[in-house]
């Protein structure tokens, strides 16, 4: 077996490694922020171009999803025993797609 003592010596040792890298790094990191040189508040017309984009995407899509949704539900206000035939049907095939034969 292990000596016990041997074990708690190490452990305390490890703990005193850790807190003088906790410490090194909060003192890495407050120096990097005094020497680092402030961020312009307004983000250059090319980086406003290029983040608007993709958000455009994103919006779009929303939109276009939050259309099938509601045409799903209309459709299965219309017709419930075709909507539960469908979902029913849906189920099937994933889990024929999951199965492990």
């Amino acid at each position: 077996m292990t000596n016990p003592n041997g074990d708690v010596e190490e452990l305390q040792e490890l703990q005193r490694e850790a807190q003088a890298r906790r410490s090194e790094r909060k003192q890495s990191r407050a120096s990097a922020k005094s020497t680092a040189p402030p961020q312009s508040a307004a983000p250059d017309a090319e980086d406003q171009e290029q983040t608007s984009e993709p958000e455009k995407a994103v919006k779009e899509l929303a939109v276009q999803i939050e259309g099938v949704v509601k045409d799903l539900e209309q459709a299965t206000v219309k017709h419930p025993a075709l909507a539960l035939a469908a979902a029913f049907g849906l189920g099937i095939a994933v889990g024929k797609l999951f199965s492990r034969r």
